[in-house]
Formats: structure tokens, C-alpha cells, sequence
């Protein structure tokens, strides 16, 4: 199952996109860090575990397309209470210039170390192992670390891991595609 997510911009409401298949995504694309508009309409906040005890295939994969959304918000808003709530302890990020491990990786998004302008997120896949997934996809991005443009496309790699009937993210890869 592949989708794509609509641009959201400053201001704009929170929609979903309808699917052929009947189902529906959210947008993954937010603009403007910091911005009222995005924080009022766009802060729903996701429960960590799943709502029944075995949720199917189809339910499982919502949940981490909506965990993932959220997860994304929080980057652009440089919210790490979110980033915090969904990122595993052991969670590590592997991206070009190095790796950070879930502290860090907070620390540089809340400090502005890391800042992120807009993130546009198209064809999302989930895979799912028993208690492991692996969702990937194609960011378009403009965004700064240390204040240096790193501004692209990247190819993304979030794998998660069900630990204590709760999903959370283990670890994230990002890869420029040139």
C-alpha cells in the first residue's frame, strides 16, 4: 500500500486525504515552527498503545501512519514532549554526518540546533513483523543543522518495535537521495 499526503501550510485545517480504498491519511507536510495556527489545529496527540488488546494488520499500520504524522509534527514544532512520548529510550537516529541517541536528538531539535522549515512525506509504506515495523518514505525537506542548509530529498527508514503492548520508535534513518 503506498499513499501520498497532501501540502499543509500555516493556517490551513487539519484534513485527511481520501484513499481509493476507502481508508483515509493525514497529512504529513506542516510549515512554520512555532506557529499558533499549526499548534491549535494540528495538535492531536496519539495514544502510545494500541486500543484493543489484538488489533489487526490494517489497524496496526493506521496506528503507526498516525504515530509517525505526529512524530512529524513534533519535528517541525520542535516539540519534545511529543518527540519524547513517541521516541523509544534506546531509540537512535542515523543520518549523514553522524548519530544521535534519543537525549540528543531532543536536545538539538528543542535547543534550534536542528530546525526544520517544512517536511513534505510521500509514499509511505508499513511493513510489520509480528512486533516490529518498518514504515519508509520520501521526504522533501528544508531544514538546518548547526545552521547549515542540509535543504533535499532523503529517503527515510523509521523502524519501530512493540515493547509491553506499546508501540514506540527504536531508531530512524535518513538517507539524501542525489
Amino acid at each position: 500500500f503506498r499513499g501520498s499526503s497532501p501540502t499543509v501550510k500555516e493556517g490551513s485545517r487539519y484534513a485527511t486525504q481520501a484513499l481509493p480504498n476507502g481508508r483515509a491519511t493525514a497529512p504529513s507536510t506542516f510549515r512554520s515552527r512555532g506557529s499558533g495556527a499549526i499548534l491549535t489545529t494540528l495538535r492531536k496527540e496519539i495514544p502510545l498503545a494500541m486500543p484493543q488488546a489484538a488489533p489487526n494488520r490494517i489497524e496496526t499500520e493506521q496506528f503507526l501512519r498516525q504515530m509517525n504524522d505526529e512524530w512529524v509534527k513534533a519535528l517541525v514544532r520542535g516539540d519534545g514532549e511529543t518527540l519524547d512520548r513517541i521516541m523509544a529510550d534506546d531509540f537512535f537516529f542515523a543520518y549523514p554526518m553522524e548519530g544521535d541517541d534519543k537525549l540528543q536528538f531532543i536536545e538539538d531539535v528543542t535547543s534550534g540546533q536542528v530546525r526544520v522549515e517544512y517536511l513534505n512525506r510521500e509514499n509511505v509504506t508499513v511493513r510489520i513483523w509480528g512486533n516490529t515495523a518498518v514504515l519508509s518514505a520520501h521526504d522533501s525537506a528544508k531544514w538546518f543543522y548547526q545552521g547549515r542548509d542540509f535543504s533535499g530529498h532523503y529517503k527515510i527508514v523509521h523502524i519501530y518495535a512493540q515493547r509491553d503492548d506499546k508501540w514506540e520508535l527504536v531508531s530512524v534513518q535518513a538517507c539524501p537521495i542525489v
